[in-house]
């Protein structure tokens, strides 16, 4: 008799954690160009606000590592320029980002060049402070330099975190693609609704479990400021907080049965896992299909976005009893035989996923025993509603500062990152074993 311990069906994700063991550098950039400047004509905008918080955490909070270091540096230039803690707190006056004074010299907006890696056996976060507003208009060169340095391999567990915070303005919005717009005066001294604020953004590279501490530690700190923006993860290798297994939602067919072990000539198979759903069907049947209904718990990882249902798929592989050996023999990806069992339905609400199970008793041509292992993959992840509202496609007229250019794009384009390659990421794992008499 083989059991569950033969043929385990485990499903290992990365874990969510950090180890407090390992160095966390964290490096805070302030985009120093002169589209920045109109948010610190008010001495108490939400941007000024927002880099006094940033501050705050990141110099009095003791984090989470019994190691970190914080350096400060002034990017938007093709070199980061370092810059003291007292002068990261010239951010807050204009000079900062008028080029006047020699301290701080004129930069335009080249994000991509402060993504740096962390240094040997140290883990990093980067944290920036930035319009989004890039060269040309460029975003996608800033995906791609996020993907090449943290993102590329499988095994990282560096994610993506951006804060998008709305901030009182009164100055020059410049376009960044003069074709499309040209630079136009935006004040929001007469504007009550935060909607009409300019939008900015801190974009945070790092571990995960980095990213919520520290989003939850802004959050603790000044609470208004952070539940009256928005937030959002991306992450390419981590998306439940832990994996779950089918249950049934209804009784099963007649001519179906669940019974505590399968036994056909000389192999059995039993299980005491839940991550099995063992099924015996008749030799002849009626049905052409029988469709059995499960659900099963799927609680996402905080702040991250839910896959599209549409978009799940199981990858599946199979393996088939041999009396005359006494064993299971895998089948070749190519086999008919796997097209016994498939996954159709598929929905997901209120962090429950249900599907129904799929079996067709005629494609399953040999008695025997089936055990199928399902891996379901994310092709596709939902969007957020915010990104098309932040949108500059969605401005009201063309002197409309309270959206960012190329933002949809960009965050589509994040989104699709995670989901993007020949690897798909796995969320869950679960077997049948399908008797066949």
């Amino acid at each position: 008799m083989f059991t569950d311990q033969d043929y385990p069906c485990e499903f290992e994700q990365q874990s969510a954690s950090f180890s407090e063991s390992n160095p966390l550098e964290i490096a805070l950039h302030v985009d120093g160009s002169g589209s920045m400047l109109g948010y610190v004509d008010n001495p108490n905008s939400r941007y000024i606000r927002t880099l006094k918080l940033l501050d705050s955490v990141f110099h009095l909070d003791n984090g989470p590592r019994d190691e970190q270091t914080l350096t400060h540096y002034r990017s938007g230039g093709r070199d980061n320029q370092l810059i003291s803690r007292q002068q990261y707190r010239n951010a807050f006056d204009p000079d900062f980002y008028t080029g006047a004074n020699p301290n701080f010299p004129k930069v335009s907006s080249h994000l991509d060049k402060a993504i740096t890696p962390p240094e040997e056996q140290n883990e990093k976060l980067l944290v920036f402070v930035t319009d989004l507003e890039q060269n040309g208009a460029d975003v996608n060169n800033v995906i791609k330099k996020i993907e090449e340095t943290y993102l590329k391999n499988n095994q990282s567990n560096y994610s993506v975190g951006i804060l998008g915070v709305k901030s009182e303005f009164r100055g020059t919005v410049y376009s960044t693609d003069p074709r499309v717009s040209s630079d136009f005066y935006y004040d929001t001294t007469d504007k009550s609704a935060i909607e009409e604020y300019r939008p900015f953004y801190v974009v945070f590279i790092g571990p995960y479990s980095d990213l919520i501490y520290y989003y939850q530690a802004l959050k603790r700190k000044s609470s208004d400021l952070i539940e009256t923006s928005e937030f959002v993860i991306f992450s390419p290798n981590q998306f439940m907080k832990e994996p779950s297994y089918p249950r049934l939602t209804d009784n099963l067919p007649n001519e179906v049965s669940s019974p505590q072990y399968l036994q056909i000539g000389r192999v059995g198979f039993e299980s005491n896992h839940s991550s099995y759903t063992l099924l015996e069907v008749p030799g002849r049947i009626d049905q052409q299909a029988i469709s059995i209904p499960f659900s099963l718990d799927f609680s996402l990882l905080d702040h991250t976005l839910p896959p599209d249902p549409e978009g799940i798929k199981a990858e599946k592989s199979l393996q088939l009893s041999d009396s005359f050996e006494k064993k299971f023999v895998k089948q070749d990806n190519n086999s008919p035989l796997k097209q016994a069992l498939n996954i159709t339905d598929v929905n997901l609400t209120d962090n429950t996923l249900t599907f129904n199970t799929k079996v067709k008793p005629e494609s399953l041509t040999e008695s025997g025993i089936y055990l199928f292992t399902l891996d379901l993959k994310i092709d596709n992840l939902q969007g957020a509603s915010w990104w098309e509202d932040w949108d500059w496609e969605n401005r009201s007229d063309n002197q409309d500062g309270s959206k960012t250019y190329n933002f949809f794009n960009f965050m589509t384009n994040m989104k699709n990152l995670m989901t993007d390659g020949n690897k798909k990421p796995s969320i869950n794992r679960f077997c049948y074993a399908i008797q066949k008499n």
